[in-house]
């Protein structure tokens, strides 16, 4: 069985105020650990939630449902996956902040044997 490879993808969002970006569906592994480093020129929102978390913050009509005060102009975090099961990154400019473009990175990095 051949080993897996670890995934690594760089691009750009670019958004304007009150806007967001989701992904399409990322299927992870458990016990796959991801970083997800994302950097704009102001504050932003942005995550990588489970389909179950991601059902629940959608369930309402509006805008993703982030965490009020999470916002920030850089993130970084190291993510472990603890379900094999669909992903979304999403990322949102508030409705007070200014057009830009955020750089991410997100590499996941399957279990070790």
């Amino acid at each position: 069985m051949p080993a897996a490879e670890t995934t690594i993808q760089d691009f750009d969002v670019e958004l304007s105020p009150d806007r967001e970006w989701r992904s399409k569906p990322i299927r992870l592994t458990e016990g796959t650990r991801v970083t997800l480093t994302a950097t704009g020129a102001a504050n932003f929102y942005a995550g990588l939630f489970s389909r179950e978390e991601y059902v629940k913050r959608t369930a309402v009509r509006g805008p993703f449902g982030f965490d009020f005060g999470s916002d920030r102009a850089s993130f970084t975090d190291e993510i472990p996956i603890a379900k094999t099961d669909d992903y979304y990154l999403v990322f949102r400019v508030g409705v007070f902040s200014r057009a830009q473009t955020i750089r991410v990175r997100w590499v996941a990095e399957p279990p070790r044997s």
